[in-house]
């Protein structure tokens, strides 16, 4: 390989690498380091309604959480460089007449929630559903931030 062709090359990486740190997908703070992502998972389902969860990743696991209604779990994290970072909750609770009910989803991922929610995932588990608030920065046309379906339980 010729001088011209290794600076050339190097040149190009690193022209990658600038462009990947600097995306929407990972967002360093004034320091260099990525900010820290925040995770909340409210119970919203019903008073008379515990609602539980275990919620893990490939690295971290949190155990079991049972919240009453209006409770919130929450946890903090820093996306890796990859911006592959990939939580997973399991969900479930009895209605008040009794049903079982359970699912699991991806609660986070880096690539699909840099759009959704920023460093700020607020969750409500509903009796339909887990719901997410949208980003505050995207707005719906009136100007509101709301609450949308992301996962309707099996």
């Amino acid at each position: 390989m010729t001088t011209s062709a290794f600076i050339l090359s190097v040149v190009v990486i690193f022209s990658v690498l600038v462009s990947e740190c600097s995306s929407s997908r990972v967002q360093p703070d004034s320091w260099g380091r990525f900010d820290k992502t925040h995770v909340y998972l409210r119970n919203e389902i019903s008073e008379k309604v515990v609602f539980h969860n275990h919620c893990y990743s490939s690295e971290t696991d949190f155990g079991d959480h049972s919240l009453t209604y209006g409770q919130e779990f929450t946890w903090s994290f820093r996306v890796n460089f990859w911006a592959s970072t990939k939580y997973w909750c399991d969900m479930w609770f009895d209605t008040e007449e009794g049903v079982h009910i359970k699912g699991g989803f991806h609660v986070y991922k880096a690539q699909r929630d840099s759009d959704l929610c920023s460093n700020n995932c607020h969750y409500s588990a509903r009796r339909d559903g887990v719901y997410l608030l949208r980003n505050p920065e995207i707005r719906r046309g009136n100007g509101t931030v709301s609450y949308e379906l992301l996962y309707k339980w099996p």
